[in-house]
């Protein structure tokens, strides 16, 4: 198993032990959305996509105290209980039944009734672009992921990493708005989503919850 694999299963790991994306980048002290591209597999100006490094690597460990050289290796005793996978195609796979399962969720028809052209529609891209990410050939934009787990209201923390509980605490549209403030939103941004959903003095709300 190639280091970047074991890497990428190993960030699952700690984002599982400490609940969110933003804990472990508070911990190592580095950015919760470069954390999220990397899950992601976000592709950077090189056209490559963004990797977990050497450097990030000890960071990871020594902001999560682990011992040195933890994230290069391979723990499958830590396994049980979260959806942890292993290479590139694993988690294409993995996220794929989780786009499929907020696609119920949403009421989009299933597989053989159009689900691929009307979840296109809904998030502004083609009929092929959205087939890619139900039959784990392809993840969505990062803006594109979060408005998902907002409008399905399930956390974005699960549906990009699969850890956690699909339908938690979070499912509300309070929570949604919370678990992106956590993921290096601004204030405004969030702020936008949550009064979009009825609640009153909403920037004051989230300064609140999220300090």
């Amino acid at each position: 198993m190639k280091v970047e694999t074991i890497r990428l299963a190993n960030l699952q790991k700690l984002i599982s032990e400490k609940k969110t994306i933003r804990a472990v980048a508070l911990a190592a002290n580095t950015s919760a959305t470069y954390l999220s591209q990397i899950l992601n597999r976000t592709k950077s100006c090189t056209g490559n996509p963004r990797g977990l490094g050497s450097v990030l690597a000890r960071k990871l460990e020594k902001g999560c105290n682990k011992p040195e050289g933890w994230m290069d290796q391979h723990h499958p005793e830590d396994n049980e209980g979260d959806e942890v996978v292993g290479n590139k195609q694993d988690l294409l796979d993995a996220f794929s039944r989780r786009v499929n399962l907020v696609c119920d969720r949403l009421g989009i028809p299933p597989a053989g009734r159009n689900r691929q052209e009307l979840l296109g529609k809904r998030y502004g891209v083609s009929q092929k672009a959205a087939r890619k990410w139900l039959v784990g050939a392809g993840f969505p934009e990062t803006a594109i992921s979060i408005k998902m787990a907002t409008d399905a209201r399930v956390s974005y923390t699960w549906l990009m990493t699969g850890s956690g509980n699909f339908d938690d605490s979070k499912s509300s549209a309070l929570g949604c708005s919370l678990d992106l403030a956590l993921h290096s939103y601004s204030i405004e941004e969030i702020a936008a989503h949550v009064k979009s959903r009825g609640l009153e003095d909403s920037i004051k709300l989230i300064r609140l919850l999220a300090s």
